[in-house]
């Protein structure tokens, strides 16, 4: 069969050798799945006799139409055509597991090799799904966002890409486009907005790239609507993936501890529009704590922990940078760290509970503070991922 499928290819140029490769292959995978009770990611070395290495090669040969030496053969327009073909073709599949595994073998291995011409495909592939609204796509790249990690270095390009192409002040229509994402994806909506949180930094920062206000409202505005949509990434992961980081390391699962990062350090502006951008940092700063009193209902949230003592510690020391530290810093910190600590969002002990309380400027909020949770602190996390 191996060698019958290999032959066939062979005799067809682009377009038509896409279109059958995907066939081929999905075939192949959904037998092989039938084979081994459903499975969805066959772990042997052959897909019903086709190996791994021929696997590969069918798809940079026949799909991506690369030399042997990884080199593109495809002009502009053909790309254009390739990425109809791929968005069409998963579009029309009707078994799901199959078109899930299918996708994770067209991109994954070469993502994770950072092979340049699938990258740019695989960007162009994702922008392309927001344009005409392919939510089937969306949601196997979100699938594949998460095997990656949001902040990996493919993933991470994808997003800008999307900012590239979506976020220009002037383009209203492409703008547009992007703010209907959650209702064609909500698992890639959420990690957009992870990746985004992690790898933006805030207007005036020394770091770059900083978060433009178009990108800015409709962050907000999405998390505003959904509030648990910064959730979405701590359900249905992989049965090996931690739901839990070690306290001394950042959660880069979720984007809350970095957004409420942003909205804490946000009211240092003193820009001409300051008030129209503390407007809009206002809204995230309450669809933030709107998400995080969400948390408990989260199946399992007794075993997660959403802002680790990491994380909180970035925040204070980012809060007092400034001295003295603006007041609406230091009552929005407030806020989250109750918040945090009423829904077990944040746990730590005793000792690290005082350290940071003391450290604050005093006022009302965090005397409160204080007195309800110093005197009995939430419990530590113990699981420590690899």
């Amino acid at each position: 069969m191996a060698d019958a499928i290999l032959r066939s290819l062979q005799q067809l140029r682009f377009p038509e050798c896409c279109l059958c490769a995907l066939d081929h292959l999905s075939k192949l995978i959904a037998q092989d799945m039938k084979n081994t009770g459903g499975q969805k990611a066959p772990a042997m070395a052959s897909i019903n006799g086709l190996s791994m290495e021929n696997i590969g090669h069918v798809i940079d040969r026949y799909i991506f139409c690369m030399r042997e030496n990884k080199s593109p053969t495809l002009s502009d327009f053909e790309v254009l055509q390739l990425l109809e073909i791929i968005s069409s073709f998963f579009e029309r599949q009707s078994n799901a597991p199959v078109a899930q595994v299918l996708f994770r073998f067209l991109f994954n291995h070469n993502l994770r090799s950072e092979q340049d011409f699938c990258l740019r495909v695989f960007c162009r592939l994702v922008s392309f799904a927001v344009a005409t609204s392919s939510k089937c796509c969306l949601d196997y790249a979100a699938d594949l966002a998460q095997m990656e990690g949001c902040i990996s270095t493919p993933v991470v390009k994808v997003m800008q890409t999307l900012v590239n192409d979506y976020c220009d002040e002037l383009a209203t229509e492409a703008s547009s486009l992007l703010r209907n994402l959650p209702k064609l994806s909500t698992q890639f909506t959420c990690a957009f907005v992870t990746t985004i949180s992690a790898t933006y930094h805030c207007p005036g920062s020394t770091q770059l790239p900083t978060v433009s206000f178009q990108l800015l409202k409709i962050l907000a505005h999405w998390i505003q609507e959904e509030p648990s949509l910064c959730l979405l990434s701590l359900l249905n992961r992989e049965p090996h993936k931690a739901l839990w980081t070690s306290p001394s390391k950042p959660n880069t699962q979720t984007a809350i501890p970095n957004l409420l990062a942003w909205s804490i350090k946000a009211p240092c502006m003193t820009s001409a529009d300051a008030a129209q951008w503390n407007d809009v940092w206002s809204m995230l700063h309450l669809a933030l704590l709107s998400c995080v009193l969400s948390f408990p209902s989260l199946p399992g949230a007794n075993q997660l922990e959403l802002v680790t003592l990491a994380d909180m510690n970035r925040i204070v020391r980012d809060t007092l940078a400034d001295n003295p530290p603006a007041e609406e810093r230091i009552n929005r910190l407030v806020q989250a760290l109750q918040v945090c600590l009423t829904t077990g969002a944040f746990r730590c002990s005793l000792g690290d509970l005082r350290k940071i309380c003391t450290s604050l400027p005093s006022n009302r909020l965090l005397e409160l503070v204080s007195m309800q949770h110093l005197s009995t602190a939430p419990p530590q996390m113990h699981n420590v991922s690899s």
